[in-house]
């Protein structure tokens, strides 16, 4: 590794990815949840990246919020050159890369930066040293404002207990081995096989071995950058905790929605053991003994201000929300650590088809609406909650700018000619102006938008032949009839949610 690494893997960039939930309208929707207030920027809001890799989730942010300022810091410079070129190349001027390590902002030889609203980092405090992790803390106590956010996901134990051996086989070998980090991993790979089929005891009762072995595709850079750090380690709730709390910041609540509701995530006997303990660390902690989590997602606030449980379900009842994919494939059953959380019909279905029907719209709007023929909830913060748990409905912002339009437009069609590169698990991220933030959608939702924008009268019929035809080789036989009619019946269907979100008029 070269010598300024830090015992990080700098031999290879990091994949190109983008998370969503660091965008500033997610975090202050989860700080409403938990009964605490966003931050309140006068003037422009000021949001910070830390460890911002490839610049993608930066680079959305900044392009869906032109009225924040976006500084995003890697210590890496091949990744801040392209991703700087990229910004400049989406003409994306709210948006500055910086490269720095942590250390060096922690001892004043970094660039020269604000005070932030916002602090995010997506994986990075498990991944680095002792002393970059001290370096963090003093930059969130320097540079965070009263009132900011901090958004910090990482590897967490007691979960991901059996990642340690895994890991450290995986660094051992490769350290071993000539070649690049991906290389190097890839030996690791071969070598924790070959033990398994041998009959490798702590192997063979290691479940994250099988399922790491049964991945198809893996990809090499990911596993580089997870595996083949000197410093990775997973963290204790309660360490990290600890260690924010040196910069005056308090843990506020989960990042992700379903993991507010202790009834879908621990058992009732569960629940009333950690209801003896008062302290807040204490219990977050013992919830970790109790779920099968290997990955946390924080959201920590300095100077936490919070609300009555009235005032809470008030400003809830206020926030509009949008459907984001069509009614007839919304979910009224989520998978849980519990089992399955079964979302009672009488109640939601008349809020996800008014959704579809209208639009962004609050909750407050829908529940006071006369045509509202459902069930009263009991609760606005667990329908809120678990709307966003769904993964079908985001908070919204009514789109008023013909620019800001036009610009997520202009992102988005850069983004459907290298669908391949920018593909993951989650889909493809487009800039929707209606959700101030990316949004992973199918590659169909993709194309589809695309020569929408290119063709604004376009027809059902004619769009789905041309979605058919936009990857096809030129020499390919026509597709059959029945394949034409379900995609008609498709962008028939999302037509409407795609305006919701502005990605078309």
């Amino acid at each position: 590794m070269s010598d300024w690494s830090g015992g990080y893997v700098t031999d290879v960039e990091y994949v190109t990815a983008c998370y969503p939930e660091q965008a500033p309208i997610h975090l202050d929707l989860m700080a409403l949840l938990a009964g605490v207030e966003a931050p309140n920027a006068r003037g422009r809001a000021q949001y910070c990246e830390l460890g911002a890799g490839q610049g993608l989730t930066a680079i959305l942010i900044a392009a869906t919020n032109p009225e924040i300022d976006v500084h995003a810091i890697d210590f890496m410079p091949a990744q801040v050159a392209r991703a700087q070129a990229l910004a400049d190349q989406l003409e994306i001027g709210n948006v500055q890369f910086h490269e720095a390590s942590f250390i060096d902002m922690a001892e004043g030889r970094g660039p020269a930066l604000p005070r932030f609203h916002y602090v995010t980092m997506h994986g990075v405090y498990s991944w680095v040293s002792r002393e970059n992790q001290r370096a963090i803390v003093k930059f969130l106590a320097d540079r965070l404002e009263p009132g900011g956010l901090v958004y910090t996901s990482y590897n967490a134990l007691p979960g991901w207990s059996e990642g340690i051996p895994v890991q450290r086989l995986l660094f051992d070998v490769g350290s071993h081995r000539a070649g690049n980090p991906a290389e190097r991993v890839g030996a690791g790979f071969d070598l924790m096989e070959k033990l398994l089929k041998s009959g490798a005891i702590h192997l063979t009762s290691n479940q994250l071995v099988k399922e790491l072995l049964e991945v198809e595709g893996r990809n090499p850079t990911y596993l580089a950058h997870e595996y083949m750090n000197q410093y990775w380690k997973p963290l204790f709730f309660a360490d990290v905790a600890r260690d924010f709390a040196e910069a005056k910041l308090e843990y506020a609540g989960p990042a992700r929605p379903l993991e507010l509701f202790d009834q879908f995530m621990i058992s009732d006997e569960q629940q009333a053991l950690i209801a003896r303990f008062p302290d807040p660390i204490l219990a977050e902690t013992l919830r970790d003994y109790c779920r099968p989590r290997t990955f946390r997602a924080d959201i920590h606030v300095k100077g936490a201000r919070r609300m009555s449980g009235a005032e809470r379900d008030a400003r809830l009842a206020a926030v509009p929300l949008t459907l984001c994919k069509s009614p007839l494939d919304f979910a009224y059953q989520l998978e849980t650590p519990t089992g399955v959380a079964t979302l009672a019909e009488e109640t939601y279905r008349p809020l996800v088809e008014a959704l579809a029907e209208r639009g962004p719209t609050t909750i407050g709007e829908l529940l006071t609406d006369p045509a509202y023929k459902g069930r009263r909830p009991t609760s606005v913060t667990e329908v809120v909650g678990m709307l966003m748990a769904s993964r079908a409905v985001s908070a919204a912002v009514p789109v008023e700018d013909p620019a800001l339009t036009a610009h997520c437009r202009q992102i988005n069609r850069y983004v459907a000619h290298r669908m391949a590169q920018l593909q993951t698990r989650s889909g493809v991220p487009l800039a929707a102006p209606a959700l101030r933030n990316a949004r992973h959608l199918e590659q169909i939702d993709v194309v589809a938008t695309y020569l929408i924008n290119q063709q604004p009268g376009i027809g059902d019929e004619a769009l789905a032949a041309r979605i058919l035809a936009f990857a096809a080789p030129d020499d390919a036989p026509p597709p059959p009839a029945e394949e034409r009619d379900r995609l008609r019946a498709v962008v028939a269907g999302r037509r409407g949610i795609w305006r919701y979100l502005g990605l078309i008029d």
